[in-house]
């Protein structure tokens, strides 16, 4: 597939920024552009995807997965596509023992993009699925906070070893202390005898 230009002069705006602001970037325009919709009738022999992002803009989660996986990699991003099944939270809380059927209908299509030092981290551009602002970018500065609590967790470890190794000198002194008293004792009795 050709390489779709998503935006004027996209290309040189995109090399400035980082891939995490990439990723937010190209989330807000899929979302913005194409339309959540009913399928429309797709002419005979027109490739689905390219139908939907340049024709129709309208289409269903598997087409926005589609093109948001293409809209990473155009701009670098290593992406790809993913389906599974998709229970909203109030499906979840309204079930029975803690039981939920999962159908035809719980079906979806949603895209994994790779961010260095994290992993692969879902980012669903399908309206009345995506992630809200927050919550994506809270996953995009997940790299800084993982430096953080690593930061934190060497400061800890640090910290109990400057105790530990306090509270073990305490103890050693102690037991210093006690043995020169005993030995005193014995000194002063061999004295005596």
């Amino acid at each position: 597939m050709e390489k779709i230009r998503f935006q004027k002069n996209s290309d040189e705006m995109m090399r400035v920024i980082s891939e995490q602001k990439k990723s937010l970037y190209l989330k807000a325009y899929v979302g913005s552009v194409y339309k959540d919709g009913v399928w429309r009738k797709m002419p005979e022999g027109q490739d689905p995807l390219q139908w939907f992002l340049t024709t129709s803009r309208t289409g269903n989660q598997m087409l926005y997965a589609s093109a948001a996986v293409e809209a990473f990699r155009a701009h670098g991003i290593p992406a790809r596509y993913v389906e599974g099944y998709y229970l909203g939270a109030s499906k979840i809380q309204d079930s029975k023992n803690g039981e939920v059927s999962i159908t035809g209908e719980n079906a979806h299509a949603w895209v994994e993009v790779y961010f260095d030092g994290v992993g692969w981290k879902a980012v669903d551009v399908t309206p009345g699925y995506y992630y809200n602002v927050a919550t994506l970018q809270k996953m995009v500065n997940t790299p800084e906070q993982i430096k953080k609590n690593a930061a934190m967790i060497l400061l800890g470890a640090v910290t109990v070893l400057v105790i530990a190794g306090f509270n073990l000198f305490v103890i050693l002194e102690i037991r210093l202390w006690l043995l020169e008293q005993t030995l005193k004792k014995q000194y002063e009795q061999a004295d005596m005898d």
